[in-house]
């Protein structure tokens, strides 16, 4: 949910922002919300890359409590008093309107969070992420990859096929488990060259802005709404994989035996998709 403070309350945000956090370094693997880099500049760190993996936080912004900000404030040098009035300029708690004898209460539903749409919050979210962003650096140069990360989504990649995928996203998760956040494993993706639509231009689109739910082949439907769940994963990675969402249309059951919930798939389709995991 994205929240719009009020007008006093923005200017004060406005001020810790620009004359807190603004000058404040952050580590090279962070793409977001920094001046002069964009989703673009994010992709090129990943282009001519023979496997992609992408991962996504769950519940970012809720799982960055006061407490977390509080202790990074402490770590700027001030005092436990302005260290703890800072945050909670920064954050907000969930709440739902109550009316009690005609009026109106506002009952606190839970711990203060770091709130999406206050201007501090991006340079926060950087900043509370540096030594995660180290880390995930360190270990995915230690295996020969490349890591990044734009706000909530952490990309790596390698040049050569030969990744070693699996201990890659099990040194991930520790690494994020380490940092108390969580990887949501529904949006974990691995990509690989087959995987890849092409830019219209004869090439390849980056693999790193490779969309979660690939656009439908012309002349076919959406895909389907359980495609991708396939658990064979690719080249033995025994991961999820998008191999399947390619809008391939549904046929009667009988039409192609042991395909499953989702159906059978029209025959000549069938034949790529199978083509697809070798």
């Amino acid at each position: 949910m994205i929240s719009s403070p009020k007008p006093r309350l923005r200017v004060a945000q406005d001020w810790v922002q620009a004359h807190i956090l603004a000058p404040l370094p952050v580590h090279g693997a962070a793409a977001a919300f920094r001046p002069g880099l964009s989703v673009a500049d994010n992709a090129k760190r990943h282009t001519d890359s023979a496997v992609v993996v992408r991962l996504d936080f769950r519940d970012f912004f809720p799982s960055l409590t006061l407490p977390r900000i509080r202790r990074l404030f402490q770590s700027f040098g001030y005092n436990p008093g302005v260290a703890s009035l800072l945050p909670l300029l920064c954050t907000e708690a969930p709440r739902v309107a109550v009316t009690l004898d005609g009026e109106r209460h506002f009952v606190v539903l839970g711990e203060r969070v770091l709130p999406q749409g206050a201007s501090p919050s991006p340079a926060l979210t950087n900043l509370l992420c540096r030594r995660l962003d180290a880390r995930l650096t360190s270990a995915a140069q230690s295996l020969g990859s490349r890591y990044s990360r734009y706000a909530d989504d952490l990309v790596f990649s390698r040049a050569d096929s030969t990744a070693p995928v699996g201990m890659l996203l099990a040194l991930a998760q520790q690494i994020v488990a380490d940092s108390q956040l969580v990887i949501n494993e529904d949006k974990t993706v691995v990509l690989r060259p087959q995987h890849r639509h092409g830019d219209g231009r004869g090439g390849q689109r980056n693999p790193a802005r490779f969309p979660r739910r690939p656009a439908p082949l012309p002349g076919y439907p959406a895909p389907l709404p359980d495609a991708g769940r396939h658990r064979g994963g690719v080249a033995g990675d025994g991961l999820r994989c998008p191999r399947l969402c390619l809008g391939i249309p549904r046929v009667p059951a009988h039409g192609l035996a042991g395909a499953g919930r989702t159906g059978a798939y029209h025959a000549p389709m069938a034949v790529a998709v199978a083509k697809l995991g070798r």
